[in-house]
């Protein structure tokens, strides 16, 4: 990230001129453009309304993963919308997931747990409206790149948040209506502040895929390797 790099730089542990920042990339052969169909064919097959507001999370849950601010995010959505659907796309123990759900209060009706091979899961990522990304705050997140935030994009989801993981801060506020970061994960009013101002949000699948290309393309990604590797060579 580049706010790692910065402290690396800051705190003396390496010349500016002898890092890079190469962040995590998405394939786009297997996170297709958003698919209306494909949308309305996962949430059929999960028993989730057209109509219904649908929070998602992708990844694995427990230790740094916070499972119960991403249900606390949920418990405030469904204040005011009943039928909202939180789906979570996961190879944890499903068991752990249905423990943590429960923990919260949230009615299990309302969840949904599967998981899915990696070719599948751009498929699955259609079927929400808003993905969510979760850790621990702290020192350590800031070397953080989350591959899916490119995979949300990718796939026409906002992305709702923390601030202060990895280059997320500075990710949002250049990509216009890409999603909304949490002042404080501690104060009930930041949550509806933004809940309200990620369902007003004027979305555009098709430049958030543009938005996903722009920073996480894999070619991208394998060219700054490729440049690394080059120099390293000349030397």
């Amino acid at each position: 990230t580049h706010i790692g790099k910065a402290k690396a730089i800051e705190l003396g542990l390496v010349e500016e001129s002898r890092i890079s920042v190469i962040p995590t990339c998405v394939n786009f052969e297997v996170f297709k453009p958003f698919n209306l169909d494909t949308r309305k064919k996962k949430r059929l097959e999960l028993n989730i309304d057209e109509e219904a507001i649908v929070f998602l999370y992708s990844g694995s849950v427990g230790t740094n993963y916070r499972t119960d601010l991403i249900l606390k995010f949920f418990k405030n959505l469904q204040i005011n919308h009943k039928n909202s659907v939180l789906v979570f796309l996961s190879h944890s123990e499903h068991a752990i997931i249905n423990n943590e759900i429960q923990k919260s209060g949230v009615d299990i009706k309302h969840c949904r747990i599967l998981s899915a091979s990696y070719q599948e899961v751009g498929d699955n990522l259609m079927v929400g409206d808003v993905g969510l990304i979760m850790y621990d705050t702290g020192f350590s997140v800031i070397g953080r790149s989350p591959t899916k935030l490119g995979e949300y994009w990718a796939s026409g989801l906002l992305c709702l948040s923390a601030k202060g993981i990895g280059d997320l801060d500075a990710l949002i506020s250049s990509y216009p209506n890409s999603g909304v970061l949490i002042e404080s994960l501690t104060d009930d009013n930041d949550y509806a502040i933004g809940l309200e101002k990620i369902l007003n949000m004027n979305k555009d699948v098709k430049k958030l895929r543009t938005y996903a290309f722009d920073y996480f393309a894999l070619e991208k990604g394998s060219n700054a390797y490729l440049e690394i590797y080059t120099s390293l060579n000349s030397n």
